[in-house]
């Protein structure tokens, strides 16, 4: 599936072909940056570098990372060999230093350069090719998201799961660079439920994350190739615990965390092994969903129940 995106005299196209015909949009600001030779935009990239264009002071919303291979200096100018790299979230802008990363946009300006503080990078590992072009512009991928669900809800029914259910999800190993995408994922599903308990305090929190970082226990989930959560495991004798099962906002709802519960579930069985999960209390709609993946009240603390798959265990300890 190819996406063309971007802005040719004033006016936005967006076409994904037939099949997103009629689908409801998704509108990005989009921005066209060219990388030094082989460096990609990484999940631990703390800025990137723009020139003169600035954003308003708080600016909101994702902003798709676009790669060029050449600068483009005209106005209506594209690049046809562009893809997309990331959806990364401005913390803020202030000016330029040395030491920052440094790519540069694909506009060229007479003054100032500036570097956007990334709080939320979130690389796109799918080879999605697209139209680039000069400045900041508006890129409409509302069709390929939607399309993209839709992908994802077949392959998790009942006609879809006697293919390849494999394709809904994959996970992997965590690296150095993922550290950043792993707190964001941790804060952004989290702070819900800790500011209502207990309020919210990000250095805290930030320790909080740090302290309790063990990645041998956690793996990124990806779809389509996309890094949209992490699964953290833990286990203790013949009791598997999931200690954090966590997906972005943007990408609940799709069953995917459903998928991959059962399939744990289904390797533990096979391995004379039991599943075990912690949830706020507060938090019912995850509670639902885990009674409604086969999970029982085993005990409870002052904040969180103690869910266990299948009967209760009088012997199970929390």
């Amino acid at each position: 599936m190819q996406i063309h995106i971007g802005k040719r005299y004033g006016n936005s196209e967006g076409f994904i072909g037939p099949e997103g015909e009629g689908k409801p949009l998704m509108k990005y600001k989009a921005l066209s940056v060219v990388y030094p030779a082989g460096q990609k935009i990484a999940s631990g990239q703390k800025t990137i570098e723009v020139r003169s264009w600035m954003p308003p002071k708080y600016f909101s919303g994702d902003l798709l990372i676009v790669e060029n291979h050449r600068f483009l200096r005209m106005p209506g100018e594209t690049d046809t060999h562009g893809h997309a790299v990331a959806l990364v979230r401005i913390r803020k802008v202030r000016e330029y230093t040395e030491e920052d990363v440094n790519p540069a946009t694909a506009s060229r300006w007479d003054s100032g350069y500036y570097s956007w503080e990334l709080e939320d990078v979130r690389p796109i590992r799918s080879d999605i090719p697209v139209l680039a072009a000069r400045d900041i512009y508006e890129a409409d991928l509302g069709e390929f998201i939607f399309i993209e669900k839709e992908k994802v809800m077949r392959s998790l029914s009942p006609e879809g799961r006697k293919g390849d259910s494999s394709k809904v999800y994959a996970l992997d190993k965590v690296c150095v660079d993922d550290y950043e995408f792993l707190k964001t994922v941790h804060h952004v599903t989290l702070k819900p439920h800790v500011e209502k308990i207990w309020g919210w305090d990000e250095l805290v929190q930030d320790s909080y994350f740090k302290n309790g970082f063990h990645p041998d226990h956690i793996q990124i989930i990806f779809y389509e190739g996309i890094p949209i959560g992490y699964l953290e495991l833990t286990q203790e004798e013949s009791i598997v615990t999931i200690a954090n099962i966590l997906i972005l906002p943007r990408f609940q709802g799709f069953g995917i965390g459903s998928k991959i519960i059962n399939d744990l579930i289904e390797r533990n069985i096979a391995s004379g092994l039991i599943t075990k999960l912690g949830v706020f209390k507060i938090n019912t709609r995850a509670k639902k969903l885990y009674e409604s993946l086969g999970f029982q009240i085993q005990s409870e603390t002052e904040t969180h129940f103690v869910m266990i798959y299948g009967g209760i265990n009088d012997s199970l300890t929390v």
